[in-house]
């Protein structure tokens, strides 16, 4: 069986948040000193579903510390992943050799092993590695590996890292690279002083507001009047998939905007055909709204303070309002399938037929898929051309379909037909560079539905909103950014301290604690200000003085996605990344619905 990191089929979901560039924080971490036991290591990614990845000080190959890979799920294959970047211009046109140690514990069914990839244009791998073959097996000590590939003239991003798709535990430490034969030294990172100097800066800039309470008066938010301005686009991010505060700020924050400065449009990281259900509701649809939210699949959004956004959405629009509701993600392509069929049932009999073989081929994968769980191969044989020639085809008939039935019919079904295509091009290729590019691309598609006059608020996490990019994938932020430019304005959420609803490996979801913010982060600083909650816009920052220009540097912040992370701090240069930073000093969990998600079928 072939295992591809190119093809790794770990939903976005629960990955932590962005990596960013190794360019910009060239301490890479290869010794996995820089961290706490039991957290990840600094700068790296970790994760897969089914498995224990974290750092231990029992073991070491050498220094204090090592990473440890443990599978935890007995069920489906899935497999354990750490991902570094490299800064690929130094490298471009040479020869990279990456070794390092590996130990082995009753490791069965695969192996463990170092990768190493290579992206060209497009996010297509030029080379890769990942010792299939060749990796250890079974219970071995302490082994010295390496791989060996060129870095193409044409490449644009390397990632490299440790991987365990078996069963079993294994260790990894002293990481190595070398460039042409020469060892890649690497710059230790200096840890960020906090100064009071730059706490003054912070306290005396930041606006600070009362309340998450959506409900609150909104006086002490009148700053986003100069904050927003004229943007088009306001992007609320998120440093974790379930912290209540940023849940209620940000349906506080989309308050402010509809009923103060006229944005029409919400649109949030879920399923775009099901939220048109809810787009429905709260403009005097029937249904229950804890179902309708229920409906859009993932536990993230499946809590009480999403809810209240919508019964307040359905309000608002009764009142004499007007937002919708609307979704930019493509991840279950079930319901889009459903509409495209319903479609073509009425208006192009004949090709509905042509459509028959490659969805249900399509939905039996699916299906699968579900029954298995094992996202990492399933996809691997196939082909996605039945299913791109379907929107294809109603792309040609378009005018033809515009004879007799409106453009927002029309243009809809043709919509969810390329959701399903873009589902499919992220099962088949590059998982997180496809699927940031596909939601950029169904917002720019519902701003073209909504008209020029239309102004929207979307909702993701700070790794998808954030313009900097992650793991050398252009972010939706980033492209954003650059179709849009001063016309999108981005808030990332941050916080010093508490709990949080998340997913773990063998406990499912539920509340979990992280580590305090420590001195040297982001959050220290704004935590120093003794202020609980507070705004601060980035753009005030220059680069080179004492008191702001850190905002203009690398420096660490608390980055968790939906699985559940004991130490979860990555490095990123804030202001490169968002407009403003939304900080609250405690974080509680979010609240789950008790209801059962529908199937997408």
């Amino acid at each position: 069986m072939r295992h591809s990191l190119g093809t790794i089929g770990l939903l976005i979901l629960i990955l932590p948040a962005a990596v960013p560039a190794a360019a910009a924080n060239p301490d890479l971490n290869l010794g996995f000193e820089l961290g706490e036991p039991g957290g990840a290591p600094r700068v790296w990614f970790t994760g897969g579903e089914g498995y224990a990845v974290a750092l231990t000080d029992s073991l070491a190959h050498e220094g204090k510390l090592c990473l440890k890979m443990e599978r935890t799920d007995p069920g489906p294959k899935g497999f354990g992943v750490a991902t570094g970047q490299f800064p690929v211009e130094p490298v471009r046109g040479r020869s990279i050799t990456f070794s390092g140690w590996i130990r082995t514990e009753d490791v069965a069914g695969a192996w463990a092993g170092l990768w190493w990839r290579v992206d060209g244009p497009g996010n297509g791998s030029l080379a890769f590695d990942n010792m299939n073959g060749r990796g250890p097996t079974g219970t071995t000590p302490w082994t010295r590996y390496e791989v060996t590939l060129p870095v193409a003239e044409e490449a644009t991003n390397i990632n490299f890292g440790c991987l365990l798709p078996g069963s079993g535990t294994a260790w990894f430490d002293g990481l190595e690279i070398a460039i042409d034969g020469e060892p890649y030294v690497q710059i230790p990172s200096v840890p960020l002083e906090t100064t009071g100097a730059m706490v003054a800066w912070v306290a005396g800039n930041a606006h600070p507001f009362a309340t998450d309470d959506p409900a609150h008066d909104d006086g002490d938010l009148e700053f986003l009047d100069d904050l927003v301005g004229n943007a088009r686009i306001v992007a609320l991010g998120e440093g974790t998939h379930g912290t209540a505060e940023f849940f209620r700020m940000k349906h506080r924050i989309t308050r402010y905007l509809a009923e103060k400065m006229g944005f029409t449009h919400f649109a949030i990281e879920a399923s775009m055909p099901e939220c048109e259900r809810i787009n429905a509701y709260v403009h005097g649809g029937e249904g229950d709204p804890a179902e309708l939210v229920a409906g859009m699949y993932f536990w993230t959004w499946k809590t009480r303070e999403v809810l209240d956004l919508v019964v307040w959405m359905r309000e608002f629009n009764a009142a004499g309002g007007q937002v919708s509701f609307q979704g930019f993600d493509m991840q279950f392509p079930g319901q889009a399938m459903e509409n495209v069929k319903a479609f073509l049932a009425k208006a192009d009999p004949d090709f509905l037929v042509e459509t028959a073989l490659p969805y249900a081929e399509l939905k039996g994968l699916i299906l699968a898929t579900e029954k298995t769980k094992d996202r990492r191969s399933i996809f691997q044989d196939f082909d996605p051309t039945g299913v791109t020639a379907v929107l294809a085809g109603m792309n040609e008939r378009r005018a033809a379909y515009l004879e007799d039935r409106p453009a927002a019919e029309v243009d809809g079904a043709i919509q969810n037909a390329r959701l399903v295509t873009q589902y499919c091009a992220m099962k088949t290729g590059n998982l997180m560079g496809v699927r940031d590019r596909s939601m950029a691309d169904n917002v720019d598609w519902l701003l073209e539905q909504a008209g020029p006059e239309a102004r929207i608020i979307l909702w993701a996490h700070n790794g998808h909103v954030s313009r900097a990019g992650y793991q050398g994938v252009k972010s939706m932020g980033a492209l954003l950014d650059e179709r849009h430019g001063q016309d999108q304005v981005i808030l990332g959420f941050l916080f010093h301290e508490g709990t949080y609803t998340a997913i773990k490996a063998g406990e499912g979801v539920g509340s979990y604690g992280t580590s305090p913010s420590r001195p040297g982060t982001a959050e220290w600083v704004f935590f120093q200000t003794g202020r609980p909650r507070l705004v601060l816009d980035l753009r005030k920052a220059e680069g080179g003085t004492p008191e702001s220009g850190w905002l203009r540097e690398p420096v660490e912040y608390r980055s968790i996605g939906a699985g559940a992370m004991a130490e979860a701090f990555t490095m990123g240069t804030l202001a490169d990344m968002f407009d403003a930073v939304v900080y609250f000093e405690k974080s509680t969990p979010s609240v789950q619905l008790e209801v059962t998600p529908p199937s997408q079928w």
